[in-house]
């Protein structure tokens, strides 16, 4: 935690001080009036970055804090009138991710972590007025019929 904020705080400061060296340059620039409101923006940004890298549970926007494709829910926690709490199993290290509270969707996790694992299917980000939420299927169950047996090749007569 006081690496974070050791990082942050050094950010700002050497964003301001590249903000105070356009600020007072002899030549007139446009730059000027935007290097402080630029430099206060570029440290929010920058400390909002740094405090995403803490473990805290991540907002699951679809292509923007989560990639797209099809992932594995390793755990989730159901807190009633707060969110739902998913991890996922993304390539490299599992992720914590927070959804609004739904009930419909919060009962149909539980019940599908009941049976087995769940797999989460997540768009790609697309600006549009779609607003459907990322689904949660269970994953595929194993065959319990053995598989056919090759049938025998056809008969080939010749010219």
């Amino acid at each position: 935690m006081n690496i974070a904020i050791t990082a942050a705080v050094s950010i700002t400061m050497l964003m301001l001080m590249a903000a105070l060296f356009v600020v007072w340059a002899r030549r007139e620039t446009w730059l000027r009036t935007l290097a402080i409101p630029l430099a206060l923006l570029a440290a929010a940004v920058s400390t909002a970055t740094i405090g995403s890298t803490l473990g805290h549970a991540v907002p699951l926007i679809n292509g923007v804090t989560a990639p797209s494709g099809d992932f594995t829910v390793l755990s989730a926690k159901l807190v009633i009138d707060d969110g739902i709490y998913i991890t996922l199993d993304l390539p490299g290290p599992p992720r914590l991710y927070w959804l609004p509270w739904d009930k419909k969707m919060a009962e149909s996790i539980e019940e599908m972590l009941n049976q087995g694992e769940i797999k989460a299917t997540l768009p790609p980000f697309e600006f549009s007025w779609d607003t459907n939420a990322p689904q949660f299927l269970p994953l595929p169950q194993p065959k319990w019929m053995p598989d056919k047996e090759d049938a025998p090749a056809a008969p080939h007569f010749g010219a």
